[in-house]
């Protein structure tokens, strides 16, 4: 995963679709979750 994580945190979005360079599925408050990733931490704000 560093080779592809590299690469997108080097490449613009704005140049760039890096949405398919990770396998992902929505986690339980709908934030994106990396397939092959070994650990998830999601956060939901409750109050601002």
């Amino acid at each position: 995963m560093l080779e592809r994580a590299d690469y997108v945190g080097c490449v613009s979005g704005a140049k760039v679709d890096k949405s398919e360079v990770f396998a992902w599925h929505p986690g339980e408050a709908g934030a994106p979750v990396i397939d092959e990733s070994p650990l998830v931490m999601e956060c939901e704000v409750v109050d601002n």
